[in-house]
């Protein structure tokens, strides 16, 4: 059983980040770069190191995904880059953007980071376990992440 989307879909292969466009069957899992069933390559870049993290796309359409290469990534729509943020570890969590415009995102080295919408650091919490769970964000304002059997929530100033 196959689905078929009609919006342009992150698709990451390794460290490859590929945007395509048009209807692309995820059944059809073994595609060449460029050869997206019915779509087309919009655009692509290559990162340091693999790409585990799913996308997330703020209001402005910016794409934010993160790296084993330590980073994290901002694209603007077009592919190009709008800027990358040091996470000082390895990045396997997704990123999630907040309603004003935050991205949170955890890394390797045990940290959850509050990034502002022009890349820079706002605050970052120490956890003191590698953050492998994408962050979410409650009603409440607070952001939740699962470390070693415990959930934890984190106000949006960096503090539990």
């Amino acid at each position: 059983m196959w689905r078929k989307f009609y919006a342009p879909i992150p698709v990451w292969m390794w460290h490859f980040l590929v945007f395509v466009c048009g209807a692309v069957e995820l059944s059809n899992v073994a595609m060449a770069l460029g050869e997206l069933a019915e779509g087309t390559s919009k655009w692509s870049y290559t990162t340091g190191n693999v790409i585990d993290s799913s996308a997330a796309i703020g209001r402005d359409g910016t794409i934010y995904v993160g790296s084993y290469d330590q980073k994290l990534y901002a694209f603007n729509p077009d592919g190009t880059t709008r800027w990358t943020f040091a996470a000082g570890g390895w990045i396997f969590s997704s990123p999630m953007v907040g309603h004003d415009g935050t991205i949170y995102v955890g890394a390797g080295n045990g940290r959850l980071h509050a990034i502002g919408p022009d890349g820079n650091l706002k605050w970052s919490y120490d956890t003191g376990k590698p953050v492998l769970s994408s962050p979410a964000i409650g009603r409440d304002g607070c952001i939740y992440i699962h470390i070693d059997g415990k959930l934890i929530a984190v106000g949006t100033d960096g503090n539990l």
